[in-house]
């Protein structure tokens, strides 16, 4: 007697095979209790090779889907560094622009639909001596930082457990 499980999602065939490991368990006893011979291997290696295959189509699509996670990083990677030259480039333009019409005497310019200017910006203050500067126009900022992997060190090498912190136990997917 097959099971037919083929159209049965991955979570659908993991209820079922729990529910039959735990009806077989029960039938087992009872069969042992009757003095009854049955085969309830087939169930098992049944419903065993279909989540198997499931679980294996699962690993195939995560594995494509790692690849096409790691090709939009790397394109992410290429665009940030054209964003960035071309940034530069700009910037690098801009001030030789600004440069030009400084030494031209060249204020405004209007050609065709753009018009190309020179602006004062508000003046900036530059630091050169931080411990110069009076206390009144000083901000203190304390940040804390906890070094989880010094934690972990101390109650591997200690057993104890450090207050305000809990263990948490994880497993992970490894997909080849």
């Amino acid at each position: 007697m097959a099971i037919e499980n083929k159209n049965k999602n991955i979570f659908q065939l993991k209820n079922e095979y729990n529910e039959i490991i735990e009806t077989l368990k029960e039938l087992e006893n009872y069969s042992e209790q009757q003095g009854l011979e049955v085969d309830y291997k087939s169930f098992i290696i049944n419903i065993n090779e279909e989540l198997d295959e499931k679980i294996g189509n699962w690993g195939y699509y995560l594995k494509r889907s790692e690849i096409e996670l790691n090709c939009i990083i790397e394109e992410r990677k290429r665009l940030q560094e054209l964003e960035r030259r071309l940034a530069n480039r700009i910037e690098k333009k801009k001030e030789a622009l600004k440069q030009i019409m400084i030494e031209t005497d060249k204020k405004r310019i209007e050609h065709g639909s753009i018009t190309v200017s020179i602006r004062n910006n508000r003046p900036s203050v530059v630091i050169i001596d931080e411990s110069k500067i009076p206390i009144e126009y000083k901000k203190e900022i304390v940040e804390t930082h906890i070094e989880k992997d010094k934690i972990y060190n101390h109650i591997k090498e200690t057993g104890e457990i450090v207050e305000g912190i809990e263990i948490k136990e994880s497993c992970s997917i490894i997909i080849k």
